[in-house]
């Protein structure tokens, strides 16, 4: 049986050419977002949790 909840989890495209990632991961107390360019620069961004 397949559920009909809309699972928003992962990189979604915003108007303005923004991006949100969202993940649900409870049972963590630090999540990080690591991005990588082609040249192997990586920036790290700190995830913040919301009230749900």
């Amino acid at each position: 049986m397949r559920s009909s909840h809309d699972m928003p989890f992962g990189a979604h495209l915003l108007p303005g050419g923004n991006i949100r990632f969202r993940l649900w991961a409870p049972a963590v107390r630090q999540v990080e977002l690591i991005l990588e360019q082609d040249d192997g620069k990586k920036t790290i961004l700190p995830m913040h949790s919301l009230a749900d």
